[in-house]
């Protein structure tokens, strides 16, 4: 496996640049070439009673691959703060090589607020991210802006984030198991009211957009249904 731990960090394409100059920048041909059975962004992995511990250094990842996709057999982002796909990125996750790497099967464990993105040849793993007493989840995961953004993989995928989970309109994922989490509030079927930063919304459209057979969908606080909502 192979972690790489930051304050902040930008996995760019070839032709990207990055948002910031305090960023650390990883090439997104480098980690597809690397060979690793798993790829953790953000911060470092260890063994425990519970599963596989996930201490998060990140606060801001940002991917934009550009027309370099990112592939592996299992591809992992956390941060504490805020994750974010820029338009035209594209991950794929998949067990594309003959005796590739079996993926971990441990249950995540993650101490605090957060956002994680899991794209994996394996099947879907249990996410337990324990907030502390009196936090307000914010952490955010965003999934492309005006642009599209794909997201694929053979196994599972898993999008999970303390305040908001954001799905642009023209995000394409593709995988049989798909987990969406979120700490806060879910609304399915509807749009955010205009100004609303709070839950994590998600038109009915956008709902049939997430593109998987077998589809989770989970929260700390509570699941919302509105209008003529097909699941």
């Amino acid at each position: 496996n192979l972690d790489v731990s930051g304050n902040e960090i930008a996995v760019l394409g070839g032709n990207q640049t990055s948002p910031g100059a305090g960023y650390l920048t990883l090439s997104v041909s480098d980690l597809s070439a690397f060979g690793a059975g798993s790829v953790l962004v953000g911060g470092t992995r260890s063994a425990t009673t519970q599963g596989t511990a996930l201490a998060v250094t990140a606060s801001d990842v940002v991917v934009d691959t550009g027309s370099t996709p990112w592939t592996g057999t299992e591809i992992l982002v956390a941060a504490t703060n805020s994750i974010r796909i820029a338009d035209g990125s594209q991950l794929r996750a998949g067990a594309s090589l003959a005796g590739a790497p079996s993926v971990d099967r441990s249950p995540l464990v993650m101490n605090g607020d957060g956002a994680l993105l899991r794209l994996s040849a394996g099947e879907r793993v249990p996410v337990i991210r324990a907030l502390r007493p009196g936090t307000t989840p914010h952490a955010t995961l965003t999934v492309g802006g005006a642009g599209g953004v794909t997201l694929s993989a053979t196994g599972s995928a898993t999008l999970d984030a303390g305040q908001t989970v954001g799905l642009s309109p023209g995000a394409a994922l593709s995988t049989p198991e798909l987990d969406v989490i979120s700490s806060g509030d879910v609304h399915l079927g509807a749009a955010a009211p205009s100004g609303s930063t709070a839950g994590t919304w998600l038109t009915s459209g956008q709902v049939a957009q997430l593109g998987a057979t077998d589809l989770l969908i989970q929260s700390q606080g509570t699941i919302f249904l509105h209008g003529n909502l097909s699941l």
